[in-house]
């Protein structure tokens, strides 16, 4: 609240003291006002406590005026107000405010300058803190709030460097991982130096770029000593990779005999050429015999798996002719308007059968469905707002039968005064009583009806 909107000010009788505040770069004000003599009439304020003047006290932001306090005159009461949740307190917490906003500045600033991966935590809770803080629309909050944006956003910049280094390196990582396996030797031979070549051209990774070094070199150590060791054992590694590959062989047959889940199959067959890879050479011969063995198992088993999702298909096709003439039938009953209990019936129906048509695939699965709901939305809703204006057309009768009556209660009354037969007299009241009885009774349904409305029941 601005000090000229107080009940009671006049600027003519009013004392303002206005004074820069270096903390904050702004103002300080000060209002005194209402101050009335001792017949009641309104002076020049002097001094607060002194003339029972009132006093609105607060600061200039950039937003405008924003009050601390407010105590009004004696001759209102003299209560006190704040505008803020720090009551009395307000100025010297903003100051305080202003003086921590200013140290996390500068430590957000030494940071940024000083930016390294391992210090992202100490500058994520430097801003959370920052943000967390008061925002008194002092032009010093928003110096600050600059600041701080301007230290996270170089940090940032100078930290996505680290980050986009790192990447790049992990990439390189990846790559040696997969290729320490491989036994391809003169090709991933080749394919080791290049990435040493990449390595040297990407800068430093921070922190962690001494851990990140030593975890690519020990790929291609692996590789190079598994390379070693193979050429040493050349018919040992034969022997094995016939071993290894008669087994997936046998491995095959056994999937392609028990097959339940074509999906966990297909893992499967994928997973076995992966292996066939893996093991190696077993000799050229020998080799050519076990591909031989394995493709035409592998043949099989696409072969087969063709078949059944062709009849799945042909499934989905049946499920989604189903669908569409059920569709058809929730539009016919949604067009004839009915809404009684046949046709209501009828449509709960549709959901059985819906149900009992199976699934008709992914691709129009859900899209069947949803124009389904909406014809059977359409349906509900419609039959809902059918039986809402019967309930508002009952209601209506109800309330001009509510005013006929009343119009006979109020004939019956007078007639009780045009007459002195008391018998008479006494049967005019008990029918006025018997028409008032019906009034609550009319009243009693319209607010039972009044529940029903927009009741989705």
């Amino acid at each position: 609240m601005n000090w000229n909107e107080l009940n009671g000010y006049d600027e003519k009788y009013a004392k303002k003291t206005i004074r820069a505040h270096k903390t904050f770069d702004g103002k300080v004000i000060e209002v005194l006002y209402g101050a009335k003599d001792a017949d009641g009439n309104p002076v020049m304020a002097k001094a607060f406590g002194e003339d029972g003047c009132g006093r609105w006290f607060g600061i200039e932001t950039v937003y405008g005026t924003k009050m601390f306090s407010l105590t009004k005159p004696a001759s209102e009461g003299g209560e006190t107000e704040y505008g803020t949740s720090h009551g009395e307190q307000a100025l010297e917490d903003m100051e305080n405010d202003l003086r921590t906003k200013l140290e996390l500045c500068r430590e957000a600033e030494r940071i940024a300058r000083e930016a390294d991966d391992s210090a992202e935590p100490q500058m994520t809770e430097i801003k959370a803190k920052f943000d967390a803080m008061e925002d008194w629309g002092t032009p010093k909050d928003a110096d600050y709030l600059r600041r701080m944006n301007n230290a996270a956003v170089s940090f940032a910049e100078l930290l996505e460097d680290i980050r986009l280094n790192k990447e790049d390196k992990q990439k390189l990582i990846a790559e040696a991982e997969k290729l320490a396996e491989s036994t391809e030797w003169k090709k991933t031979q080749k394919a080791f130096r290049d990435l040493q070549d990449a390595w040297n051209e990407i800068e430093d990774a921070g922190a962690e770029d001494r851990d990140l070094r030593k975890q690519f070199e020990s790929f291609r150590k692996s590789f190079d000593e598994k390379r070693q060791n193979y050429f040493a054992h050349l018919d040992e590694a034969h022997a094995e990779s016939e071993a290894k590959k008669t087994e997936l062989i046998e491995k095959t047959k056994a999937a392609l005999a028990e097959v339940k889940n074509w999906k966990a199959a297909s893992d499967k067959m994928t997973q076995f050429m992966n292996e066939w890879k893996a093991a190696g050479s077993s000799g050229k011969d020998k080799d050519d015999e076990l591909w031989g063995q394995f493709k035409a198992l592998r043949d099989e088993f696409y072969q087969k798996r063709s078949e059944f999702y062709d009849a799945r298909t042909e499934g989905f096709r049946k499920a989604a002719e189903a669908k569409k003439a059920i569709i058809e039938e929730a539009k016919a009953i949604l067009e004839k308007n009915d809404f009684g209990k046949a046709a209501a019936d009828t449509m709960r129906n549709l959901d059985v059968r819906w149900k009992e048509a199976g699934y008709a695939g992914k691709d129009s699965n859900d899209s069947l469905w949803d124009e389904f709901k909406a014809v059977k939305n359409k349906f509900w809703d419609a039959k809902h707002e059918n039986m809402q204006q019967f309930f508002k057309d009952t209601i209506a009768k109800k309330q001009n039968q509510i005013t006929e009556v009343r119009a006979e209660i109020n004939a019956l009354e007078e007639q009780q005064f045009e007459t002195e037969d008391f018998t008479r007299i006494r049967g005019l009241q008990r029918r006025a009583e018997e028409k008032k009885d019906l009034v609550a009774r009319l009243q009693q349904d319209i607010e039972d009806l009044n529940k029903k409305l927009d009741s989705k029941e």
